[in-house]
């Protein structure tokens, strides 16, 4: 019995690793510094060379997988996490890429519907308030999710950084 207890942990462990929570990913939470970010992220770059000198955004990113999620960095600040590839990363209500928006509406009780800024009327952006103050937005095609960001109010910076 103290086996199947312990294999039940490991296994929910394992399933949480790769899943964003109400504030965070691997760790990494909303509000926490870079350098306490990249801490965590050993296997991540500082992309903030690549902005506009100065600028006070940028994006953490992985090393070898630019489809990995990101993590976007304002005033030296985790702001938000995005995913915009990794279809392995899901929510842990496990909501993810290749959801369905039934399976939002499914999963989260109180869900905001409206048109994607670039994608309408085939796209929606499916917007969730967290009781914490934090948001995700879901983006969806064709009523499947392509991509969700986790953060501040910074979720509704369509372009990102740009």
């Amino acid at each position: 019995m103290k086996y199947l207890v312990l294999a039940l942990i490991l296994v929910s462990a394992n399933t949480y690793a790769d899943s964003f929570t109400d504030n965070s990913y691997k760790g990494v939470k909303v509000g926490m510094s870079v350098a306490e970010a990249m801490k965590i992220l050993t296997n991540y770059k500082n992309t903030q060379a690549d902005y506009e000198p100065g600028g006070s955004c940028y994006y953490l990113e992985a090393k070898e997988a630019r489809q990995s999620p990101a993590f976007m960095i304002l005033n030296g600040k985790v702001a938000r996490i995005d995913n915009y590839g990794d279809k392995s990363v899901t929510t842990r209500e496990g909501v993810g890429i290749g959801s369905s928006k039934a399976d939002v509406l499914k999963a989260y009780q109180t869900v905001t519907v409206e048109p994607h800024p670039y994608m309408t009327p085939e796209g929606e952006y499916l917007i969730i308030r967290l009781k914490n103050g934090l948001g995700i937005i879901f983006e969806t095609h064709h009523d499947i999710v392509t991509s969700f960001r986790l953060g501040d109010e910074s979720i509704r910076y369509i372009e990102g950084c740009a």
